[in-house]
């Protein structure tokens, strides 16, 4: 991906999309800089995405409300929902205590009497190696966040064995996430699936608030999904204001089809990398190679497209497709990727599918709907390794 400066005047929006927070101690230039143009900042955020910018001597932090929940809003490092509702329970004993520093072995006794009194007896066990192995994820999470800081010791011996403590402390960060559970615990705690609402309550928005949302926090947003939102986008004036104002504020283009439109970066940061796509590794040329295969399909007339420009397909015949480009092209994916079997491999490919907003389903009658973003990217090989045909980064 090639990089280009980002003008001064975009760092400030863009600076906030790429990161949950920003330090003054650990990013001066970043915070002094959003500072300078705040009142333009969180006007254009408040106006276009009823989004609100906090903001407190020593942090800015941009909160971001999706127009609805979809797949890949999840945090990269929880693997099953009891990380989600773990890390509410951390910033749950922040209110709690009303201290900096805690000591673990209080949080996790705690913690496990609250969780069990208001959702059921055994629902928490710290004998349970799974249960210890994901507060260590939360509270890694809660750190690579900058919410949670390890003071002394770490959680290795009380997650392996059961036993020993450590130090930690709160950020400045914690009191602006915004948590708000029922007072008297008695009811399960919204956690649910593979999503947590992690800021303000969800809400709806209006038709332009839900397109810009959509725009900026999702893949793409396509027509059958929220036709009013996309309406926007069909009228030539306002489609020139929309494209207009994200490329003044932003420095980003707006590519709209009929049936969907999608954010094109110019350059990543290094805060953003990870959330472009097609992004690095050997799980993507499957990707880009498949998508490439479900066009050929439809050239050839074996694949159709409905008024939406989806495909619709048995998941059995995708999976086929993608053991067929195995055996063609396994040994270009190294030895992890090209050692897996059909079914690990086709879950992971149709899983990052699902989260990228390449695909739905399956339904009940085993259907997948590949979306139309799909059809902007192509994977071939040449000499050179794996080409992307089209523009990088949605």
């Amino acid at each position: 991906m090639r990089r280009i400066k980002t003008a001064d005047q975009h760092r400030p929006f863009v600076d906030l999309l790429d990161r949950p927070v920003i330090f003054a101690r650990q990013d001066p230039i970043a915070f002094r800089r959003i500072r300078q143009q705040i009142t333009v900042v969180r006007d254009w955020f408040a106006t276009r995405c009823g989004w609100s910018v906090v903001q407190t001597l020593d942090l800015v932090r941009l909160v971001k409300t999706p127009a609805q929940l979809a797949p890949g809003m999840g945090f990269a490092w929880a693997q099953e929902q009891l990380d989600y509702e773990l890390f509410t329970w951390v910033l749950w004993y922040a209110e709690k205590i009303q201290d900096v520093q805690f000591v673990l072995s209080d949080m996790v006794r705690e913690v496990e009497a609250q969780a069990n009194a208001a959702i059921g007896p055994g629902h928490l066990d710290w004998n349970q190696f799974s249960h210890r192995q994901a507060l260590r994820r939360a509270l890694g999470g809660l750190e690579e966040l900058g919410a949670v800081r390890r003071v002394d010791r770490d959680m290795d011996e009380w997650v392996h064995r059961g036993v020993g403590d450590a130090l930690y402390e709160y950020t400045s960060l914690v009191p602006h996430l915004y948590i708000n559970l029922p007072a008297h615990l008695h009811t399960r705690l919204a956690v649910q699936g593979e999503k947590a609402a992690l800021s303000e309550p969800h809400t709806v928005g209006t038709d332009e608030q839900r397109l810009y949302r959509t725009l900026l926090l999702q893949p793409a947003l396509y027509r059958a999904a929220d036709p009013a939102a996309f309406a926007i986008l069909q009228s030539r004036d306002r489609r020139r204001n929309v494209v207009n104002d994200l490329s003044g504020h932003l420095g980003w283009d707006v590519e709209v089809t009929e049936s969907c439109a999608c954010l094109l970066r110019p350059s990543a940061s290094e805060a953003s990398e990870g959330n472009l796509f097609p992004f690095r590794g050997a799980i993507c040329h499957v990707i880009l190679l498949l998508m490439g295969r479900l066009q050929e399909l439809i050239a050839a007339g074996d694949a159709t497209v409905d008024p939406y420009d989806r495909i619709s397909l048995f998941e059995a015949e995708l999976r086929r497709e993608i053991v067929d480009l195995k055996s063609r092209w396994g040994d270009n994916w190294g030895t992890t990727l090209g050692k897996l079997s059909p079914k690990p491999l086709a879950d992971q490919v149709l899983g990052l599918m699902s989260t990228w907003g390449l695909l739905e389903g399956p339904d009940r009658d085993e259907r997948v709907l590949v979306y139309p973003l799909a059809a902007r990217f192509r994977g071939v090989y040449r000499d050179e390794g794996l080409a992307a045909e089209g523009d990088e980064g949605v």
